[in-house]
């Protein structure tokens, strides 16, 4: 993907903020503070000098002039990285370490003063003395930047492999003291401001009438509640449940219907039947009948 258009677009005056003329010159005194870090950061990183002419190697994904564009931009919109990698067809990391390589070096050269060319403002007590020697009224930038932090919960993988134990130094306890209260350990002049202001305190007066309609108020209020929600019998501990009562009386009247329904058959047996010819039923006739009778009751 061509970067050409992006590069013209942020060369802009609109963008950059400077002119094209002016941006030139910029780029050339910047150049060569910018080439000598870069050698002794990889004369550092190598541990040795260059073995390979210089050019050699992989090319850069932002050549300087990109470099130093995308900072000017960055600094003068607060444009997010991502924005600026779209532009270049690059990665956010990539345009956040060109702004990190770029920004010290306008620090340390300085800021121009209009008319002055020989005067640099390099630092905030620079600007603060020219500000107040000029009687130049100064305007702090209070535009919200987004910057990345860390989890404040965040570990390292070495930290969790291998955690760090404390230990207590602190005096073990033998035993547990009685909380103190406060009026026992008081000293004796808040006892007797205490006493003193007890004494004086008035004691309460009630009028004997209000106090009287109050005790029939209560007590007409105790009556009504005992007639709206009456208290149930009182049934002793030993006595069956009223279940067990009903069962009981149950059992005792299907006996009584039982040995009335026995005395019946018995007496039937012994009397001759008509239906019989005169004669006595057998047994199991009488019996049938008398549990017939007894079903019906």
């Amino acid at each position: 993907m061509k970067t050409g258009w992006a590069r013209a677009a942020c060369s802009d005056s609109a963008l950059c903020g400077i002119s094209k003329g002016h941006l030139g010159v910029l780029v050339a005194e910047l150049a060569e503070p910018w080439q000598a870090r870069r050698e002794s950061e990889l004369r550092e990183r190598r541990g040795h000098g260059r073995l390979r002419a210089a050019g050699a190697g992989p090319d850069h994904q932002l050549v300087f002039v990109d470099r130093v564009l995308v900072t000017l931009v960055a600094l003068r919109w607060a444009l997010s990285h991502r924005v600026l990698a779209v532009l270049f067809a690059t990665s956010a990391s990539t345009i956040g370490r060109a702004v990190g390589e770029i920004r010290p070096l306008p620090a340390a050269r300085g800021f121009a003063v209009p008319d002055r060319p020989a005067v640099r403002l390099r630092t905030l007590a620079d600007v603060s003395a020219y500000a107040k020697a000029e009687g130049v009224t100064l305007r702090i930038d209070g535009t919200e930047v987004q910057v990345r932090r860390p989890k404040a919960m965040a570990r390292s993988a070495a930290r969790r492999r291998n955690p760090v134990r404390t230990q207590d130094l602190r005096p073990a306890r033998t035993g547990l003291r009685a909380r103190r209260r406060p009026r026992e350990t008081a000293c004796d002049g808040y006892r007797r401001a205490l006493a003193a202001h007890r004494e004086a305190a008035p004691p309460s007066r009630v009028d004997p009438g209000i106090a009287e309609a109050v005790e029939r108020q209560n007590r007409a209020m105790r009556e009504l509640s005992r007639r709206a929600f009456p208290e149930p019998d009182v049934v002793p501990d030993d006595a069956p449940a009223p279940i067990e009562q009903a069962r009981a009386q149950r059992r005792r009247q299907a006996a009584v219907t039982e040995a009335a329904a026995l005395r019946r058959a018995r007496q039937e047996r012994a009397v001759p039947d008509v239906r019989y010819g005169g004669r006595c039923p057998g047994a199991g006739c009488a019996a049938a009948h008398g549990l017939s009778q007894l079903s019906e009751l």
